[in-house]
């Protein structure tokens, strides 16, 4: 059977205005840094976790390093969950996202991975109704790299459902960077555009949709490729 895997931010969750403006404040209030013109995609790796090294490692180190860290993460997770009770119209779904999800899970075997950090994934998707515990969850606690986050949600998914192999591995993501990943990893991608910016499109990316609302459409996707 298939393995299809979820990104959150721009693919299942309508949320990555929240997110980035989340972490921007962040690091503004806490260490007075302003990464608010940063491009995420110049980044070795766009994880959480990398991110927020390489932005901290020039000012801290060893176990100054740890604590700023720490510090930065529990606060942008604590900003996170007040901006989702106070704001929820910020944590909407990509139309037709959960009733896609729920389809999906009906015909495949379906994990989550994210670069974010595993509280911030639970937040947002929470906001649409999906519990991310309950699926295979690769996210950024423990990858430093995209590419380990998913080859973390693929063992995670052998685990729970049983296998030692998939059929075929289908990621669906909104990032440059989902793109690249799948590439390395050799997996197939499905672009998931509900801004309309063709980011994907100029970098390569075939199959690209909008949102999930012609699920028929996607699904015969994922059997038998457009």
């Amino acid at each position: 059977m298939k393995l299809i895997i979820f990104d959150i931010d721009g693919t299942l969750t309508d949320s990555k205005a929240i997110d980035d403006a989340c972490f921007v404040e962040t690091f503004k209030e806490v260490f007075d840094i302003d990464i608010g013109e940063l491009d995420w995609s110049k980044f070795k790796n766009v994880t959480d976790t990398s991110i927020t090294t390489e932005i901290l490692k020039d000012k801290f180190s060893g176990e100054e390093f740890d604590r700023a860290f720490e510090k930065l993460r529990q606060e942008f997770l604590k900003k996170l969950s007040v901006a989702s009770l106070e704001n929820p119209s910020s944590f909407q779904e990509v139309p037709g996202a959960k009733a896609f999800f729920d389809l999906t899970k009906s015909k495949y075997h379906i994990g989550i991975g994210t670069g974010s950090w595993s509280d911030s994934g639970r937040t947002k998707l929470n906001a649409i109704g999906i519990k991310a515990d309950d699926y295979p969850f690769g996210n950024c606690d423990n990858s430093v790299s995209r590419e380990e986050m998913v080859q973390d949600s693929i063992r995670q998914a052998k685990v729970k459902y049983k296998t030692e192999e998939f059929s075929e591995v289908v990621y669906f993501g909104d990032g440059i960077w989902d793109y690249k990943t799948c590439n390395n990893l050799n997996i197939r991608f499905v672009g998931i555009d509900s801004r309309n910016d063709n980011k994907l499109r100029d970098i390569g990316a075939k199959t690209i949709f909008t949102n999930y609302i012609e699920a028929h459409v996607i699904i015969e996707e994922i059997e038998n490729g457009l």
